[in-house]
């Protein structure tokens, strides 16, 4: 049986937290910062270490992205579609034993497509292609 020692243990190897500022209700995204990919490294070898299955795992009710969209504020990422849900010590010593990620999210609706991605991606290559065509005019 997984006990809050383990976790503890566990959270201290993977992050660095020292054992002592940790308690069962510490939220690892408010009281110490780990998000985006940080956070999906750490369910990873979670779910490795205690053989625990993840995939009912959604990232976005846990975490802000690493980085922001500049169409962000118009088509809001997934995780500012939700309200946030912490992670703590505790529930990562329930999951551990129940030996699956036991978290029932509320209905929620995500869309299918990320417009403020996708719009990102265009403006870059609207931008490249712009750069290339005045080298082109300032060479030729």
């Amino acid at each position: 049986m997984i006990v809050l020692k383990d976790i503890y243990l566990f959270l201290e190897q993977q992050l660095g937290i020292d054992v002592k500022a940790l308690k069962p209700d510490s939220d690892l995204f408010e009281d110490f910062g780990v998000f985006g990919d940080d956070l999906f490294e750490l369910v990873e070898v979670f779910a490795e270490n205690y053989s625990v299955k993840v995939d009912d795992f959604l990232w976005y009710f846990h975490s802000p992205e690493e980085a922001s969209s500049l169409f962000g504020i118009i088509f809001l990422p997934p995780n500012k579609r939700v309200a946030r849900i912490p992670i703590t010590p505790d529930m990562l010593v329930q999951y551990a034993n129940q030996k699956c990620w036991g978290l029932e999210y509320p209905a929620h609706e995500i869309p299918k497509r990320r417009w403020d991605l996708l719009l990102s991606k265009l403006l870059f290559i609207a931008l490249l292609i712009a750069l290339v065509a005045v080298g082109v005019f300032l060479v030729g």
